[in-house]
């Protein structure tokens, strides 16, 4: 008898902004020792157990190092360079607001230039 699996991982946080990860860990196949019928759920809760410890546990702890402490400061940091100086998310869907408000801006602009050149005109 043999005995195989996945550990499939998805890890979520917030600073500031979205963070996921994903992580996929195959387990096995390893032959599953059974000396009588009546073990078989117990070497199977066995062979878990060796997987979590052995497997499971050390490559998420390393993943986790690379992750926060890995080459070029780590993939958090690298990702936390995308956000701006001001700390301000982008809001994407309301980019006509921001197109909005600069066309307002410049034709405040407009609107003073000509009412400066009204009062020295009128001089």
């Amino acid at each position: 008898m043999e005995m195989s699996g996945v550990v499939d991982l998805v890890a979520h946080s917030f600073e500031n902004g979205n963070v996921q990860m994903r992580s996929s860990i195959p387990l096995g196949p390893v032959p599953l020792a059974v000396p009588a019928p009546a073990d078989t759920a117990a070497s199977i809760v066995l062979q878990i157990q060796r997987w979590e410890d052995a497997d499971v546990q050390s490559k998420l702890g390393e993943l986790y190092d690379s992750v926060n402490n890995g080459e070029g400061g780590g993939m958090l940091k690298s990702l936390r360079r995308i956000m701006p100086v001001t700390r301000t998310r982008m809001d994407w869907k309301n980019a006509g607001v921001h197109r909005l408000a600069r066309t307002m801006a410049e034709r405040g602009e407009q609107q003073q230039q000509q009412q400066q050149q009204q009062v020295g005109g009128g001089r």
